[in-house]
């Protein structure tokens, strides 16, 4: 047994920790906690492939959870090549390929840009980059540690 195991709330052992032995202390010690809250940001990119050749972009099939059964999933770019048009572009995994002009409010269907539009040049689309905003996010942090 080391001193860590035997230490109680008044922390004889030196470290922090503080043994919780009821539910009750359980309560009172989660009664000060508020959740934590975020901004979801949403960055709206546009995109003009204009050369030849491969993009140099992996998508995939994405059925975002809850949607049951969705005949078709949107495109979501899963791997860049280093050096292609799609790095020069600016594009990341994750980022969801979008419509051009729909403010990445309408997503293309993982099959209409694989089979369709991947071959057209100019390819111009938008891609959708879903963050967090983690200015407002330590912010809030800060003030909930209070």
């Amino acid at each position: 047994s080391t001193a860590d195991d035997t230490a109680d709330s008044s922390g004889s052992s030196g470290s922090d920790q503080t043994i919780i032995s009821s539910s009750n202390q359980f309560k009172q010690l989660c009664s000060g906690l508020r959740p934590i809250k975020f901004n979801v940001i949403r960055t709206v990119l546009p995109v003009n492939l204009t050369q030849a050749g491969p993009l140099g972009l992996t998508v995939v099939d994405y059925k975002p959870p809850g949607m049951g059964n969705m005949a078709a999933g949107y495109a979501r770019i899963a791997a860049v090549e280093s050096n292609s048009q799609a790095h020069a572009a600016g594009l990341r995994v994750g980022d969801f390929i979008t419509y051009p002009g729909t403010k990445g409010g309408v997503a293309i269907p993982v099959h209409i840009f694989t089979n369709t539009l991947s071959t057209f040049r100019p390819l111009v689309f938008d891609v959708l980059r879903p963050g967090l905003d983690f200015d407002a996010l330590d912010s809030i942090n800060r003030n909930n540690t209070r």
